[in-house]
């Protein structure tokens, strides 16, 4: 089999490497689209369709050629070859395959996503949405899907999962405000008022109706201590430093709240908020708290819903 003997892109004229115009234009596509988006196998599988040799009469285009074609930098050009891309195009392509290669490296099942528990803008309450982004520092971001809002939050998936956790390890579980009163029992006690007051009313069924009453005043009593035990189990200190954090979140967290690139608050199935705290709690400063490591979190009660 024919091999190379120079990087694709040049020829052997008098003894000397110089650019091969056919072959250079697809060097420079071939880094142009990398950094627009398209896979190695999505690049390659477009020039065996267009029949672009990679020798004579051979089109053996695969992932691993085109990956090792990025990483090669005498394309930015030697004492003794001339360069076919820029330094800043080479060094973004090198970015890009540390990126791709931390995102197959990562569990994807610890990824916290709106799949998981929703994410909401801290600006304006609606919906964000997980993005990667491949040319950007923060190879993940969330962005407010609010056409009005659009805010960015510049966090990676293992910044939120840091915060989350420094946030539940901290947390103060509270017995949720009790409540004896729901529809409900609002309904039943109207028709026991109502049968109260008929002539005809049949006392074993409103026996039963009253004790039906007392047992949703019950349940409703022992639910938030239910809950509350759930919790204190749950996100205990052990259990947590050896969980599985995406499953944790589905089971304890009802929502996430991003309110910056370094701050969020999480609210419990219980209602109650955890959010770092700043000197000034005031809604119109959060978004300047500091910018402090993830084990300066306080996990600090906001409050019970």
């Amino acid at each position: 089999m024919k091999n190379r003997t120079i990087p694709f892109g040049y020829e052997i004229i008098d003894g000397k490497a110089v650019l091969k115009p056919c072959e250079a234009a697809v060097v420079r596509q071939i880094f142009e689209d990398y950094a627009n988006g398209k896979s190695l196998k999505t690049i390659a599988d477009g020039l065996k369709d267009r029949q672009v040799e990679y020798l004579a009469g051979q089109y053996a285009w695969n992932k691993n050629r085109i990956g090792r074609m990025l990483e090669d930098r005498r394309y930015v050009g030697t004492a003794d070859i001339p360069p076919i891309i820029t330094e800043e195009r080479f060094q973004e392509a090198v970015a890009n395959r540390t990126i791709q290669n931390t995102q197959r490296a990562y569990n994807k099942d610890e990824v916290i996503t709106a799949a998981v528990v929703p994410i909401v803008c801290g600006r304006c309450g609606e919906s964000a949405k997980r993005l990667n982004v491949k040319t950007s520092t923060y190879y993940q971001k969330h962005v407010c899907t609010n056409p009005g809002c659009r805010h960015e939050y510049l966090i990676t998936d293992k910044r939120l999962n840091e915060m989350i956790l420094a946030l539940l390890l901290t947390a103060d579980i509270q017995v949720p405000a009790q409540s004896t009163t729901s529809m409900e029992i609002r309904r039943m006690e109207k028709e026991i008022e109502r049968q109260l007051e008929s002539p005809d009313a049949d006392t074993q069924a409103l026996r039963g109706m009253i004790l039906d009453v007392a047992a949703e005043k019950y349940r409703l009593l022992t639910a938030g201590l239910e809950i509350t035990d759930k919790l204190r189990t749950d996100l205990a200190p052990a259990r947590l430093s050896s969980c599985n954090i995406r499953k944790t979140v589905m089971e304890t967290v009802k929502q996430i709240t991003l309110i910056s690139s370094d701050a969020i608050e999480l609210t419990l199935i219980n209602g109650q908020v955890l959010r770092k705290e700043c000197d000034d709690e005031s809604d119109s400063i959060r978004e300047n708290c500091p910018n402090n490591p993830a084990d300066s979190f306080s996990g600090t009660t906001a409050g019970i819903a």
